[in-house]
């Protein structure tokens, strides 16, 4: 079956295409406007074209490293300490490795040394204070933590020359035990 051919077909036809838009003009309406905000959005946030050829054309980087100082804040406790108690450890010269020097009667600088450490661990014991008496290379001294180190030589019973003889006071390199030395001093 074939249709005829009317003249009047082709009015037909575009009168259905007006009716169509007429129903949906809201719809076109609101894509439109909706183009035409995203284009004016684009231009406006668009930087000029010079300045997109100097960004594109850059070779660094534009990100700069963070650095946020943050400043020391001391821990609060929740319950305060009680300091550790005083342990002084006394090295007596020479005892577990050699004599030391030997005097003419045969009294020798280790048993000067142990003598004048027991003497003074007795007193500082006396005074509340616990004190170990130490070989010259006891093992515990690599990990000792008492408050102090004191190594007593008491060096030849000779007169040799001011290094050599009588007693000596010197500090520690590692830490500064200046407040010691002037206290062992006077």
């Amino acid at each position: 079956m074939q249709s005829e051919y009317r003249e009047d077909s082709w009015e037909n036809e575009s009168f259905d295409w007006l009716h169509l838009l007429g129903r949906n003009l809201p719809i076109v309406l609101f894509l439109l406007l909706a183009f035409a905000g995203m284009g004016l959005v684009y231009w406006y946030f668009s930087p000029p074209e010079a300045t997109a050829e100097i960004i594109a054309n850059s070779s660094y980087t534009l990100s700069a490293p963070i650095y946020k100082p943050i400043p020391a804040k001391p821990v609060a406790q929740r319950l305060p300490q009680s300091p550790g108690s005083i342990r002084i450890g006394l090295i007596a010269g020479h005892k577990g490795s050699d004599s030391g020097a030997v005097c003419a009667d045969g009294l020798t600088e280790t048993e000067v040394n142990l003598n004048i450490a027991e003497k003074v661990a007795g007193a500082l014991l006396a005074q509340g204070i616990h004190a170990d008496i130490l070989d010259e290379f006891d093992p515990q001294l690599s990990s000792y933590g008492g408050t102090a180190v004191v190594s007593i030589h008491a060096d030849s019973c000779v007169y040799i020359n001011e290094t050599a003889t009588g007693y000596k006071v010197a500090a520690s390199s590692y830490t500064d035990s200046t407040q010691l030395q002037n206290c062992v001093e006077s």
